[in-house]
């Protein structure tokens, strides 16, 4: 009879747990999907445009319609990037994503507290 202690199951156990840990970790790292792709033109490529003076601007940034704070904060960081030498495409494209991680990680913290 198997029971939750014997060594069959925590085998089993530990083989699914590693198994879901591996496909997560690879859907993490193959998954390029975006819930809002117009956020694109509203950060990183403002950013861009901002920091390395070349990008394309829908027409509510042309107008100054929209705010350009959200887009500076990255465009510091673009900027950041390429006076170490680091600003590569794919650092230049993770960048926005863990500046809004790591602020939102901050934003809960405080929430917590």
């Amino acid at each position: 009879m198997l029971t939750l202690s014997h060594p069959t199951v925590y085998s089993l156990s530990l083989f699914r747990f590693l198994s879901l840990l591996a496909l997560r970790l690879f859907l993490c790292a193959c998954l390029q999907t975006s819930f809002v792709p117009d956020e694109y033109w509203q950060g990183p490529e403002v950013a861009h445009a901002l920091a390395f003076g070349r990008g394309e601007l829908t027409w509510e940034w042309q107008a100054a319609l929209r705010s350009a704070l959200h887009p500076a904060l990255i465009a510091v960081v673009y900027k950041a990037l390429a006076f170490v030498a680091l600003d590569t495409p794919a650092v230049i494209a993770a960048a926005p994503m863990y500046l809004q991680g790591r602020s939102d990680r901050i934003r809960r913290k405080r929430e917590r507290e």
